[in-house]
């Protein structure tokens, strides 16, 4: 908000709406995701503590990697944070 010819807010504002676009992709798709490949669990973390028990960890990742604007990178950090907040390493063979 430098200045007072408003040039530097204009241009946070058009950088906050695309970003305000992705951030609403990302919250639809994770409805959306939830809704439709959860078997109805609302709760995305526990959906995935669930799926791990029973499925290759390499698939919970490609189904979590299908959520708009959630990538490989994305996707991978939540997995390694659900290892390591609820003690996981060791138990999983691999991710």
């Amino acid at each position: 908000m430098e200045g007072t010819d408003g040039g530097d807010l204009e241009g946070k504002k058009t950088f906050d709406r695309k970003a305000n676009l992705k951030d609403v992709k990302l919250v639809l798709g994770s409805l959306k995701f939830l809704l439709e490949r959860t078997d109805g669990q609302p709760n995305i973390v526990q959906w995935a503590l669930d799926s791990l028990q029973w499925a290759n960890p390499e698939d919970v990742h490609k189904k979590l990697d299908q959520i708009p604007q959630v990538g490989d990178k994305t996707a991978s950090l939540f997995l390694r944070d659900l290892v390591f907040d609820f003690d996981l390493e060791g138990k999983l063979e691999q991710l």
